[in-house]
Parts: C-alpha cells; sequence; structure tokens
C-alpha cells in the first residue's frame, strides 16, 4: 500500500516530499462509533 504525507505548501514542501522514501508505519484514529455501527 501507499499512503501520503502533507508536507505544506510551497516549493520547499515540494522539495521535501520529492526526497521522501522511508518505509513507515500508517495508523488511523477511528471514532469508537464509526467501529460500533461497522465502518472499520
Amino acid at each position: 500500500a501507499r499512503g501520503d504525507l502533507f508536507a505544506g505548501s510551497g516549493d520547499a514542501a515540494g522539495e521535501i516530499a520529492g526526497v521522501v522514501r522511508n518505509a513507515a508505519d500508517f495508523y488511523a484514529l477511528v471514532p469508537r462509533g464509526l467501529v460500533d455501527r461497522g465502518y472499520a
């Protein structure tokens, strides 16, 4: 899978985003109410 990391806007952020190539773990924080209703 792939995920995008928002580093801001403008030229400096574009330069940072262009060189980030590290493996990472992503976690999603889901409100309990959505989990209880089967949405997550």
